[in-house]
């Protein structure tokens, strides 16, 4: 009887250290897989933002090299970086990430949304009239744009980099 007691209670043991173990298993699984995706976000905004900086940089020069020459080619790609420019400030504002990042891109100080919506408007305007007034304005406010671009993206990356750390801590937490 003693040593059906015996197996009994190391089978008992056995089950639950193997349930811990499963258990164990699924935690690292769901908290690992919830930080990756948060990382894909993390690694898709700061593309789009870094990219956002370039868009506004080569709207610029298509812009003024396409009231230089005429050429319909590039005012074929002037609206396709427009487009192109909307649609990533589109997705970029509205998946921010943190109190400094809304306020980067809708406090009053700053306003990066609004600055950039100005921009696209008076591209827009541009490509459709071709007006060197528009020009300007469009060389003034690339020439403001950029630092707060700039500014945005490296906010995304310092956050990135924290969520990485913790992520990292995570792991070492469950290796453990």
């Amino acid at each position: 009887m003693k040593k059906f007691v015996n197996v009994f209670n190391l089978k008992y043991i056995y089950f639950i250290v193997f349930s811990s173990l499963i258990a164990w298993a699924f935690f690292a699984y769901f908290t690992m897989n919830t930080q990756i995706r948060n990382q894909e976000i993390y690694a898709k905004i700061i593309n789009l933002s870094g990219k956002q900086r370039m868009l506004s940089q080569k709207t610029t020069l298509i812009s003024k090299r396409y009231y230089e020459s005429k050429d319909e080619n590039l005012k074929i790609h002037l609206k396709e970086l427009i487009d192109l420019m909307t649609k990533d400030h589109s997705y970029i504002s509205s998946n921010l990430t943190s109190k400094e990042i809304y306020n980067i891109y809708f406090s009053k100080e700053i306003n990066l949304d609004e600055k950039v919506r100005n921009f696209l408007k008076i591209i827009t305007l541009f490509y459709e009239t071709i007006n060197p007034d528009l020009l300007k304005q469009i060389e003034e406010n690339s020439f403001e744009l950029l630092p707060l671009l700039d500014k945005a993206v490296s906010t995304f990356q310092k956050e990135s980099d924290e969520k990485t750390a913790e992520l990292l801590k995570r792991e070492q937490f469950i290796l453990f």
